[in-house]
């Protein structure tokens, strides 16, 4: 496992998605999609809603959510500080979320001996369109997405194609515990490469 980047948000679910859909996500604009349905809203005085809206209106750890032609992935649930592992020589990856412990240390170690047993499939299945994915703080707005500080968003290589994923609570002691996703392909996408 090399260097960890990763991802804060401001109190907000954290999205993953195709950055070449960046540009159709309006964090907490106003958004222009006249079918944005969301319930919540960040801010009262709307009466338009955003698509921050749209990602905490999720209810679950993992929901995936239609931006403009693709899919995007609201990690929900917690705003937990996050990053990506990708798995060696192969599509897919972790995605790692930090729920506690004192040092990046133990969550390095928590991750290399998270037992495969505790793996569920979810009902989730992630459909990515790009080449390279963006995860990010939801709140901001795609387009602005690289004005804001480096720890609000990474980037990195995902092979486009369709993923299913599993998801392991892993408390090793009392003092660490991480929420681990793992995209694996399950298959290719006509059109896709």
């Amino acid at each position: 496992m090399g260097k960890l980047k990763w991802v804060q948000s401001a109190g907000g679910p954290l999205l993953l998605m195709p950055a070449t859909l960046r540009r159709r996500w309006s964090g907490i604009e106003p958004t222009k999609d006249l079918l944005n349905d969301a319930r919540f809203r960040w801010d009262k005085s709307m009466s338009t809603p955003s698509d921050y809206d749209r990602a905490c209106d999720v209810s679950g750890l993992l929901v995936t959510l239609e931006i403009g032609d693709g899919q995007g992935l609201v990690l929900g649930e917690q705003p937990l500080t996050t990053a990506w592992v990708p798995f060696a020589g192969k599509p897919g990856g972790t995605l790692v979320r930090w729920v506690y412990a004192d040092t990046e240390t133990e969550v390095r170690r928590a991750v290399q001996s998270v037992p495969g047993k505790l793996f569920r499939r979810s009902k989730v299945v992630f459909t990515f369109t790009g080449r390279l994915a963006v995860l990010f703080d939801s709140a901001i707005p795609g387009q602005a997405l690289y004005d804001w500080s480096a720890d609000s968003f990474c980037r990195f290589t995902l092979a486009a194609g369709r993923y299913s994923v599993s998801t392991a609570d892993y408390s090793p002691s009392d003092e660490v515990r991480v929420i681990l996703h793992r995209l694996t392909p399950v298959g290719t996408v006509r059109g896709l490469k």
